[in-house]
């Protein structure tokens, strides 16, 4: 028995169930804009702090110690 699917979001979903899958994601889901990945609406603003949080670059500092004889 072969079964149908279609794409949705990066995921095969099942033919069969896509309409109710499709609610699903309509209702409780949202991409992110930056990585578009599919994130629950409730928990878009966690997401982004914590997956796009931006890094403070801090150069490395090297000090040499030049003994002296």
């Amino acid at each position: 028995m072969h079964s149908i699917s279609v794409l949705c979001s990066k995921r095969d979903v099942s033919a069969a169930n896509f309409s109710l899958h499709e609610a699903h994601c309509l209702r409780f889901l949202t991409l992110c804009p930056e990585c578009d990945e599919p994130i629950a609406r409730k928990d878009i603003k966690d997401h982004h702090a914590e997956a796009h949080k931006q890094v403070r670059y801090t150069p490395l500092l090297l000090y040499v110690i030049i003994e002296t004889g």
